[in-house]
């Protein structure tokens, strides 16, 4: 998520018109070396995705088998959050 953040951030301060990008930064206090900063981190970091733009929560996370709901559920009895 820190990279993805970081990515976007400096994504959209580049759509932004100059006028605009200097008054956001100056009022948020971002200094250029802190644009820096989120470039690297973007680069460095690997953020894996879904075939369908959701960032998934590691690498072949979208490949896992689903969870056997029903043997849970016989193992473990109700798992419904208790009302």
């Amino acid at each position: 998520m820190p990279a993805w953040l970081c990515r976007t951030a400096v994504h959209v301060l580049h759509e932004l018109t100059d006028d605009r990008r200097h008054e956001l930064t100056d009022q948020l206090e971002i200094r250029h070396g802190e644009i820096d900063r989120w470039k690297r981190i973007a680069q460095r970091m690997f953020v894996p995705f879904h075939g369908n733009g959701i960032i998934s929560e590691f690498e072949g996370y979208d490949r896992l088998a689903e969870l056997d709901w029903n043997a849970y559920r016989r193992r473990y009895g109700d798992i419904q959050e208790p009302t």
